[in-house]
């Protein structure tokens, strides 16, 4: 997409991504408290930390950036979310793995 439609969508598509996942790993961690698996939980519960944090806080700094025209510290913003995001990624593989065993 062009960089101006591509931005756009972002900017409507993960307001949503950070809360579905964010209350999928909610709904998770309780389920797991209540099965009685404590780290399994406390994993899918620092996911949903980290979704707050990325959609209160960073999104709308990497916004802000982006509309300001900062693209140095529009870059640092967005691969600070791209690196939370994988670690909330790995969080809820290792959460999974340790269900499965």
């Amino acid at each position: 997409l062009p960089a101006e439609t591509a931005g756009g969508f972002i900017r409507e598509l993960f307001p949503w991504y950070y809360l579905t996942l964010g209350a999928v790993s909610l709904i998770a961690a309780l389920t797991l408290v209540v099965a009685g698996r404590p780290w399994a939980a406390l994993l899918a519960g620092v996911t949903v930390l980290g979704f707050v944090v990325a959609r209160q806080g960073l999104m709308p700094a990497i916004n802000a950036a982006r509309d300001a025209k900062q693209p140095q510290r529009f870059n640092r913003l967005h691969q600070v979310s791209v690196i939370i995001n994988g670690v909330q990624w790995l969080l809820l593989g290792g959460a999974l793995v340790l269900v499965l065993r």
